[in-house]
């Protein structure tokens, strides 16, 4: 059997991780948060591998096959693309990191006799490759915000390129400062651009707020009817999205005529929307 679509995804399951844990680490040095950073990053190395040494990625692409043939996926990713609000954004932030450079495999055409091919080099006689940076592709469709990192030569390059007018340059140039601050401050390197955001009147409004959450107050038994109050002012305040969003399922329903079509992609979505959160008990149990 051969599957018509050779992609597939891993869920990492990590935390809970509090808010402002990053601006904690940088801000005031928190030493406990600081080790919590690295046991995600080991706990993210373990699932992982465990995810590669059980056939994780083949049995990820036949679900992904699987979701190709009941759903009109490319249309969906082209609707998708369409809104002007998103323009294709489906989540928060990625990082593809290729790893080090050396490591990689040369191409097949140098292999040896025996099909095996040398690691590539950094050197080749005079010259020498001394920084990498490439793009990950996401202009139809990804995360807002796309990291792409390669190590050459023990000195990882980074290139930083959301999505694009929706983050404007400044705001992605401060994002990329704390994000590197953050790593050189965890691996004991030398800040080259600490970053803050104190208020030197008022100290750190973030932290003032976290530290002191006026929701800490309310009676334990009183959440859920709290909860409901807040749900509805935040769909009253929101009403021009809601309705926004109506008007958007509209004109997908007006652009996709064809009764197939259009619950191929909405298939599509209820496949996802109500498989995912029941996947997660699943796969924890499992685990």
């Amino acid at each position: 059997e051969t599957v018509s679509c050779k992609a597939g995804s891993m869920d990492l399951m990590l935390g809970p991780l509090d808010d402002y844990s990053g601006e904690s680490i940088r801000l005031q040095g928190d030493v406990d948060l600081e080790n919590k950073f690295w046991d995600l990053a080991k706990t993210s190395r373990d699932q992982t591998s465990d995810f590669i040494q059980n056939d994780g990625p083949q049995e990820a692409t036949r679900v992904f096959d699987f979701a190709m043939t009941i759903s009109d996926m490319n249309n969906l990713v082209h609707l998708s693309a369409e809104g002007k609000d998103t323009q294709g954004r489906a989540y928060s932030a990625g990082v593809s990191n290729v790893g080090v450079y050396e490591r990689q495999k040369g191409v097949r055409r140098n292999s040896n006799a025996d099909g095996e091919r040398d690691t590539i080099k950094s050197k080749h006689g005079k010259y020498e490759v001394q920084e990498i940076y490439f793009a990950t592709s996401h202009a139809r469709s990804g995360c807002l915000y796309q990291v792409s990192t390669m190590t050459v030569q023990g000195s990882m390059d980074f290139t930083f390129h959301p999505a694009s007018p929706i983050v404007p340059k400044d705001v992605n140039a401060k994002y990329a400062d704390a994000f590197i601050d953050l790593l050189e401050l965890v691996s004991g390197g030398e800040r080259t651009n600490p970053t803050s955001t104190k208020n030197e009147n008022k100290g750190n409004m973030i932290m003032n707020f976290a530290q002191s959450n006026p929701l800490d107050n309310i009676p334990e038994w009183s959440l859920g009817t709290v909860a409901a109050a807040l749900g509805l002012v935040g769909i009253a305040i929101h009403w021009d999205a809601w309705v926004q969003f109506i008007d958007n399922f509209k004109i997908i329903r007006q652009a996709v005529p064809d009764d197939a079509d259009f619950w191929s992609v909405l298939n599509f979505w209820i496949l996802f929307a109500v498989s995912h959160p029941i996947l997660q008990p699943i796969l924890w149990i499992s685990d």
